[in-house]
């Protein structure tokens, strides 16, 4: 007898659930859902500004290299640049960190210039070609982000129109001035 009191005052112990226990339930869920779906999901970026996934495009400019030591006609003021050294499709990557920023999309070259040290008739310093170097231009893609502030990066790597790039591909280290930066977005859904 004194067994059945003990198991019937355990079994009666525990409260059940009412109408209100559910609603408070439900109410507690809402509210994590819905700070769950504003912290990440929405274009209200609790945790940092909202990043746009974007295809970048952007141009390196190695400038002064000497011609003759790649075996191209100094005469030739621009053209294709084919080398043993960087080739299209080749990783980019920074050379302080090691992070991935792109792809070899193109490799040219152009007349280099130099300063003259004189002035033009608007004050304007005066620019000659300086035989027997080139610039090359070396055109980098890769999958990015631009953030609100309008500044693209790839792989948390900045990438802004005249920054020094020190860079390297399996072949070759060089640093270079970034000329150009594009961006296009890519579609939520694409492959």
């Amino acid at each position: 007898s004194e067994y059945i009191k003990a198991r019937s005052a355990k079994k009666h112990s525990g409260r059940k659930m009412n109408f209100i226990d559910w609603l408070l339930v439900l109410i507690v869920l809402a509210g994590v859902a819905a700070f769950v779906y504003f912290a990440f999901f929405s274009e209200l970026g609790l945790f940092g500004s909202k990043e746009d996934k974007v295809s970048v495009q952007y141009t390196v400019k190695i400038e002064n290299v000497n011609a003759e030591m790649l075996g191209i006609n100094a005469e030739d003021k621009k053209g294709t640049l084919n080398c043993d050294f960087i080739d299209t499709k080749d990783k980019v990557y920074d050379c302080k960190t090691g992070t991935l920023i792109g792809r070899v999309t193109s490799v040219k070259y152009e007349q280099s210039y130099k300063a003259t040290g004189a002035l033009d008739e608007y004050g304007d310093l005066v620019y000659a070609p300086y035989v027997g170097y080139i610039d090359i231009i070396i055109t980098v893609s890769a999958g990015g982000s631009l953030s609100a502030d309008g500044i693209y990066s790839i792989n948390d790597y900045e990438i802004r129109v005249g920054s020094e790039i020190e860079f390297r591909t399996e072949g070759y280290t060089a640093v270079g001035k970034c000329t150009a930066v594009t961006g296009k977005e890519i579609a939520e859904n694409a492959n």
